[in-house]
């Protein structure tokens, strides 16, 4: 729900954007609770999870939960904040303490919480503690992924040969450019354009008039993979590489004289600026396992899902 309502916030400011371009011009509206049932529906499916695997609220936890936020002990944050966090740990140790035969696998993408910077892979080490000292079963994998590679078995088909033979990284490369040319592409591109400048220290103040990306070169870095219950394969796979995408630019360049002075003896000139950020591309695809071909590509609502994470 956090990751959806961020997205939104981003497509509103880009519709701001284009409002002052194109009076009138409208966005299609999201129903945030409808979208996260949705997708709460979907993962369920996609893993075969029904609601009795899903564990309840129980009253019991609500003591150890206060006391973690009262004393500011891990999960809970320096300021006692990150309750639903405390509940989410003290409900992976009850599931713990009812089977202690049987290992725990707890899953969670939070190095805040439970993990540190340095180690995101390990379990916080006070909670790390946790499990030793009332000699729990617990698992800890920073992502699903991570999960899966640990417990599934890979096919003996499934290697970097078998994707790039039978997954078109052209196809790929230019679903990228048709992400990056959609308008929503082109306010990432912007932004990462305008955060790249900060960076830099860049004070030419340029106004964006036009981005035209011109290219996208991706190599396969890497896939997970996980077994689906009518026996497919479903297979993330990753791309990264680099893309060429030209700016239409009007800068206002300071031309001399201390900041006041500077401001005034500004003038505004026209460029246009090439850049090469690097992309990286999750693509998910279902496999059939008797005649080890590609099935379809997974239906999402944006495929590939094109990230920008810097250059």
């Amino acid at each position: 729900e956090r990751q959806l309502c961020d997205a939104i916030k981003k497509v509103e400011a880009t519709q701001r954007e284009f409002g002052r371009l194109v009076p009138g011009l409208a966005f299609p509206t999201v129903d945030v609770p409808t979208e996260v049932t949705n997708y709460k529906q979907r993962i369920l499916e996609t893993f075969g999870i029904t609601p009795s695997n899903i564990m309840p609220y129980d009253v019991k936890y609500l003591k150890d939960v206060v006391n973690r936020a009262v004393y500011r002990k891990p999960p809970c944050n320096s300021n006692g904040e990150e309750i639903r966090d405390a509940i989410l740990w003290v409900m992976v140790k009850d599931i713990s303490q009812s089977n202690l035969t049987e290992k725990t696998a707890f899953i969670a993408n939070n190095p805040k919480q439970f993990s540190v910077k340095e180690k995101p892979t390990e379990l916080h080490p006070d909670l790390a503690a946790e499990v030793n000292d009332e000699s729990l079963n617990i698992k800890f994998y920073n992502s699903i992924e991570a999960f899966l590679d640990v417990v599934n078995t890979k096919p003996e088909f499934l290697t970097d040969e078998w994707l790039n033979q039978h997954v078109s990284v052209d196809e790929v490369q230019n679903d990228c450019m048709l992400v990056l040319e959609s308008e929503l592409g082109k306010g990432e591109l912007e932004r990462w354009a305008k955060v790249r400048r900060i960076w830099l220290n860049d004070r030419t103040y340029p106004e964006y008039t036009a981005i035209f990306p011109k290219d996208v070169e991706l190599n396969l870095s890497g896939f997970h993979f996980y077994p689906r219950q009518n026996g497919e394969y479903m297979i993330t796979a990753e791309y990264v590489g680099k893309a060429k995408v030209d700016f239409d630019v009007i800068l206002e360049v300071n031309m001399s004289g201390n900041d006041e002075e500077a401001w005034h003896n500004r003038r505004q000139v026209t460029d246009i600026q090439s850049y090469h950020p690097e992309i990286r591309a999750t693509v998910e695809i279902v496999v059939g396992v008797q005649d080890i071909k590609v099935v379809r590509r997974a239906d999402l609502p944006l495929s590939p899902k094109v990230v920008i994470i810097g250059g």
